[in-house]
């Protein structure tokens, strides 16, 4: 690949600033969140092009989204309904701002279904901001980052905790992210002002290890899928690949 990639297709279908995009494992699904408060779906077509399906609004800013396949074994009847030739419907999840839950969207039919925050589902208190969401390669479990300084590990499709990571920073105004090692043990994570990676055990929920390299802030991580292999791009204007 040369170091300019060619364009393949530009979407201007939001009208204020775009904050989140995620594309579903098997590729068919794309999705958007933008300022304007809507949450747009694309699906692929026989070209492999993608098409905007449908739009989702929310009554507050969206701020984060992710897109997954569930499978037979842990996606809920309200979610998995789908008349098309696809055995289960994409699920789209969205972090939305004000309120006390994740929004679960079934990008087939749009019936939505909400998960608290919180341990417990009557808590309506608003108790943090979901700024960034990674599901793990084994498709079980959500990581949440917030705006508390943490990041909070859920069962998919529920709001039971497996693990709560605190070590890092990540305030109000912050853009957390993290991303999941391809054995679903780990998780790597940026933090406010810092040019360390921060890298949680999920099983101690511990700071196992800090990857140092960059002389300035990481805002970007991705990781391969199937090797132990993870890249940091950093304002230092360097991107670091790990682990090759």
């Amino acid at each position: 690949m040369s170091a300019t990639a060619p364009l393949g297709s530009t979407y201007t279908h939001h009208t204020k600033y775009v904050v989140s995009v995620s594309i579903s494992q098997d590729t068919y699904t794309l999705v958007t969140a933008s300022y304007d408060k809507y949450v747009h779906i694309y699906t692929q077509n026989d070209m492999g092009v993608y098409e905007k399906k449908h739009s989702v609004l929310f009554e507050t800013t969206p701020e984060c989204v992710a897109v997954y396949v569930p499978s037979h074994t842990h996606a809920p009847s309200s979610l998995d309904h789908t008349p098309s030739s696809h055995t289960h419907a994409p699920v789209l999840i969205v972090g939305v701002r004000d309120v006390p839950y994740l929004v679960y969207v079934n990008t087939h039919t749009l019936e939505r279904t909400t998960i608290s925050h919180n341990k417990h589902s009557w808590d309506t208190h608003v108790s943090i901001t979901p700024l960034s969401l990674a599901l793990s390669p084994c498709q079980k479990y959500l990581c949440v980052c917030t705006d508390k300084h943490i990041h909070i590990v859920y069962k998919l499709h529920t709001n039971v905790r497996v693990c709560v990571l605190g070590g890092h920073t990540s305030g109000d105004y912050s853009k957390p992210v993290c991303v999941w090692h391809h054995t679903s043990k780990y998780i790597y994570s940026n933090s406010e002002g810092e040019s360390s990676v921060y890298v949680y055990d999920i099983c101690s929920q511990r700071v196992c290890m800090k990857l140092h390299g960059h002389s300035n802030v990481v805002r970007g991580l991705a990781a391969h899928p199937y090797k132990a292999s993870m890249a940091s791009a950093s304002y230092d204007k360097s991107v670091i690949v790990w682990g090759e």
